[in-house]
C-alpha cells in the first residue's frame, strides 16, 4: 500500500501557513521537499503506516492512517485516536489481511465529511 495525499476539496488557502524557509510545493526538486507544504493545504491525508502518517500527525494536519491487525506497538492495541497526533484517526484491520473493510469503513466516514462540509 502506497500513502495517498488528497487534493482540497473544500477550501483554497491563500496563506498556506507555510514556515519562512519551506519550500513551496511547486518549487520542490522531490517529494520529500514538498510533502509539508501539500499536507498544509489538503483537507485530508490518507496513508498507511509510513513516514507520511508521522509527518503528518507532527504537522497536526488531519490524518487518516490504515492499520494492519498486527501493527506496530506505537499505536496501541485498540482505538481510533492516538496520544501522539491529535490530528490523526486511526482504521485498524479487523481481520488480518482485510483491507476492504478498511477501506470501506475510510469510504464511509469520507463520504460523511463531505456531506458535512457541504450543508
Amino acid at each position: 500500500m502506497r500513502s495517498v495525499i488528497c487534493v482540497p476539496c473544500s477550501r483554497a488557502r491563500k496563506d498556506n501557513g507555510r514556515p519562512s524557509g519551506e519550500t513551496p510545493p511547486e518549487k520542490a526538486t522531490n517529494l520529500k521537499d514538498a510533502h509539508p507544504a501539500v499536507m498544509r493545504q489538503v483537507d485530508l491525508v490518507v496513508c498507511s503506516d509510513t513516514s507520511v502518517a508521522h509527518l503528518a500527525g507532527a504537522l497536526a494536519a488531519p490524518v487518516w492512517v490504515a492499520l494492519a491487525s498486527a501493527c506496530d506497538w506505537r499505536w496501541g492495541l485498540t482505538g481510533e485516536e492516538t496520544p501522539w497526533y491529535p490530528s490523526m484517526r486511526l482504521f485498524r484491520q479487523q481481520r488480518a489481511g482485510d483491507w476492504d473493510e478498511v477501506f470501506t469503513r475510510m469510504t464511509e466516514q469520507l463520504r460523511e465529511r463531505m456531506r458535512e462540509a457541504s450543508i
